[in-house]
């Protein structure tokens, strides 16, 4: 399933680029989790989930870093080169 979406992203974006966006989507997935984890009083289970959430958080900021050195650098990882 994962290789089918995968085949699905453009070959010419940045690697980065693509990597962010996904860091971005499963923190963005995951709040809603954490909003229900909240909800229903599962405090242990947020805590984990809000964990998950803040890993992804940093992965985000660390593609943005990179998509600007390779941007700045003209060295750029295509996601299928």
């Amino acid at each position: 399933m994962l290789r089918q979406l995968a085949e699905k992203i453009p070959a010419h974006l940045p690697k980065a680029f693509v990597i962010g966006l996904a860091c971005w989507g499963v923190a963005a997935i995951l709040m809603g989790a954490a909003f229900a984890c909240v909800k229903l009083g599962w405090h242990s289970a947020y805590m984990v989930v809000f964990a998950v959430i803040f890993i992804c958080i940093l992965g985000f900021m660390g593609s943005v870093a990179w998509f600007l050195v390779e941007q700045t650098s003209g060295r750029v990882t295509k996601w299928r080169g």
